[in-house]
């Protein structure tokens, strides 16, 4: 896909894959982002449930990614 246009084609299987794949991503920088500025800094015991479930969300997002980019190495999604 070496026409930036053509990415955010709906239609092409692999466009939708890098579409989700962007996705992905985007969550992931939320996610992170929230953890480093709001969980983090003010980190206790009784806020360790919000940072495990960041860390469940991260991971799921994680495996996610393996699974679109073995989609996408098979041919698309």
């Amino acid at each position: 896909m070496p026409d930036w246009s053509e990415w955010l084609d709906y239609h092409n299987p692999i466009a939708r894959g890098i579409e989700i794949k962007l996705g992905l991503l985007t969550l992931t920088i939320i996610l992170a982002l929230d953890a480093r500025l709001r969980l983090i800094p003010k980190l206790e015991a009784d806020r360790l449930n919000d940072l495990a479930l960041h860390i469940i969300g991260i991971t799921t997002l994680s495996v996610l990614f393996v699974i679109f980019g073995v989609g996408l190495q098979l041919g698309g999604i």
